[in-house]
């Protein structure tokens, strides 16, 4: 199984950014913004606000703590009050 790392689009003060924990195979993930799914999780991102430099970072440390998590082995859990997203998965 392929790494997960951490893809972020944008940077600190932007108005447009993401930041994700990805699988290192996914190329369209890692080059799109959005898509979410069992091998993208997005952390934080935004098309018109931006957030203080002090939240970017606690994003990137939780994105950072999410890849270590997930590069043990343990896996994401898809579900949120068992209603499916968009992608058909569903997040808890």
């Amino acid at each position: 199984m392929s790494e997960w790392i951490v893809d972020v689009k944008g940077e600190s003060g932007d108005a447009c950014f993401e930041i994700s924990v990805v699988l290192a195979d996914n190329a369209h993930g890692i080059k799109s913004y959005g898509w979410a799914g069992k091998d993208k999780l997005i952390v934080t991102s935004s098309t018109y606000d931006r957030i203080c430099s002090f939240v970017w970072d606690m994003a990137m440390q939780t994105a950072k703590d999410l890849c270590e998590w997930l590069n043990k082995g343990h896996e994401p859990v898809f579900e949120k009050h068992g209603q499916p997203n968009k992608s058909g998965f569903t997040y808890k």
